[in-house]
């Protein structure tokens, strides 16, 4: 990670902020940041707001407990460029019993809103099942709900001519958990909306994913893309079933939930 990538700007236990700098390779084509380079700020900054609250990487690995993320709803209102100073913002709104749920505010240094995240994380242990989440985590977040509904992405099977692209999971795209990192799903949706001459980096636009099934470095996996409605649809496929859902929505509003 390293110190240079961010700066910590505050941090107490209702919110924590981090500053990123775009990176030229973190740019598309048109010299502004991927979807999946915000929602690698977005997940990253959570790691920083559970470090400063007593709960560092090191922590979870000595206790064989972990986070990993279920779902994503990113929001994307304008396009952010290469060298622009990013301020993520994170606030956990609640728990229920295994998981827990943060909003994210994406601002430039001006203050302005590019985009916003809602993210739902499970607390798993270390074969990866459901463990529920510690009393002291819960403490230390005072006052927040304990009443969250669980949101799925609603999604029908592709169609029969929907094309399916198989591939093996590369080494390079896997995370310290062993597994295909979260955001490394966005930029499999974004090549497969560039492979049908949909620009990726059109904005306002929104995407909610929802992943389903962990996979390990050269495992085989489907892609199915096809058009829904305004949008695009996505669904990645193992031996084992379905691995993560994927749905893309141009022009979408910033919505939290």
């Amino acid at each position: 990670m390293g110190a240079a990538r961010f700066a910590i700007i505050r941090a107490m236990a209702e919110t924590f902020t981090q500053r990123f700098q775009v990176r030229f390779d973190e740019c598309a084509a048109d010299g502004t940041a991927r979807a999946s380079t915000l929602l690698r700020y977005v997940i990253e900054t959570a790691f920083g707001h559970s470090a400063a609250e007593g709960y560092p990487l090191s922590w979870y690995e000595g206790q064989g407990l972990f986070w990993l993320v279920r779902r994503a709803r990113l929001d994307l209102a304008t396009p952010v460029p290469y060298g622009q100073g990013v301020d993520v913002t994170t606030r956990v709104l609640g728990f229920r019993r295994i998981w827990a749920r943060r909003q994210n505010d994406i601002r430039d240094a001006g203050g302005a809103l590019r985009g916003e995240a809602t993210m739902d994380w499970i607390f798993t242990d270390r074969a990866g099942m459901p463990a529920r989440v510690l009393r002291e985590m819960e403490d230390a977040f005072p006052g927040l709900t304990r009443t969250l509904d669980l949101v799925r992405l609603d999604l029908p099977d592709p169609p029969a001519d929907a094309p399916t692209v198989g591939f093996r999971v590369p080494a390079h795209q896997v995370d310290p958990r062993g597994h295909l990192n979260s955001a490394a799903y966005l930029d499999l949706f974004e090549d497969a909306l560039a492979e049908m001459g949909v620009d990726p980096q059109e904005r306002p636009a929104g995407y909610e994913l929802e992943y389903l099934r962990a996979v390990a470095p050269g495992e085989n996996v489907g892609r199915a893309l096809w058009s829904r409605g305004q949008g695009w649809a996505m669904v990645v496929t193992g031996a084992a079933g379905p691995v993560a859902r994927a749905r893309r929505e141009p022009g979408r509003g910033s919505q939290s939930q």
